[in-house]
């Protein structure tokens, strides 16, 4: 159930409810960050970028920006006119 009780659905769970179901009880129990305990058949798996986010967003919504960057990380990344490389471009923020 949701913060206020209501019952849970997929369209509306958002990052707040798995924080609160899954994030949480992991963590507290582990004592570690949620991302050090995920398993790795490669040893620590330290964070390798960052991912800004609000907790109220749906966990639907926050996976589409998720694959929207992936998405648009490629598309720059082959762009053979960018002479930096790592898939950045002038306009990004």
């Amino acid at each position: 159930r949701d913060f206020n009780g209501n019952l849970l659905t997929p369209d509306r769970v958002t990052l707040y409810d798995v924080d609160r179901y899954i994030i949480l009880p992991f963590t507290i129990e582990n004592q570690i960050s949620f991302v050090k305990a995920l398993p790795s058949t490669a040893g620590p798996q330290p964070p390798r970028f960052f991912i800004s986010h609000w907790w109220g967003e749906t966990v639907s919504d926050f996976l589409k920006c998720i694959e929207r960057s992936i998405i648009d990380f490629r598309w720059n990344g082959n762009d053979e006119h960018d002479s930096r490389g790592g898939g950045m471009t002038e306009d990004t923020p």
